[in-house]
């Protein structure tokens, strides 16, 4: 029973570059409007699509704590690592940023870790890994001011 509990730590996972390519359609959707942020969790059909804010935290939700933007935990979050607050994408001038949130299994782009508090620019594509749970990250900035 304890096992569908929200859990209050995040658990130490392996660290192992992932190795699987986003599905086509995706790409086509982010050309369509120039606000949205597709993400692409690894395994999963349907992306989840976020109107592209100022900041999106990406994480697991847990009782009385605000919930993240993206809550990751339908996707087996937890097992995967993946902090309650553990990431955000920022939009930028120059496009968006991605930034380790100083989670507890690391935030990686295209298998480099990133450095905790520090934003680092991502492209429309990468995969981006927090602990063992990775996602694409699909925008379009062609259109941006």
């Amino acid at each position: 029973m304890l096992g569908l509990l929200p859990s209050m730590t995040t658990e130490p996972v392996p660290d192992i570059p992932l190795k699987i390519k986003p599905p086509e359609h995706i790409i086509e959707l982010t050309r369509l409007y120039s606000d949205i942020i597709a993400l692409v969790v690894l395994g999963q059909e349907q992306p989840i699509l976020l109107k592209g804010g100022e900041k999106t935290i990406l994480g697991r939700y847990s009782p009385g704590e605000v919930t993240p933007s993206v809550d990751l935990t339908p996707y087996n979050a937890n097992l995967l690592g993946v902090s309650r607050k553990h990431a955000t994408i920022t939009r930028a001038e120059t496009g968006y940023l991605l930034e380790d949130l100083d989670s507890t299994n690391g935030t990686w782009l295209n298998e480099n870790k990133l450095l905790a508090n520090t934003p680092t620019p991502v492209q429309s594509g990468e995969l981006i890994r927090l602990g063992q749970l990775g996602l694409y990250v699909y925008f379009d900035m062609s259109h941006s001011h």
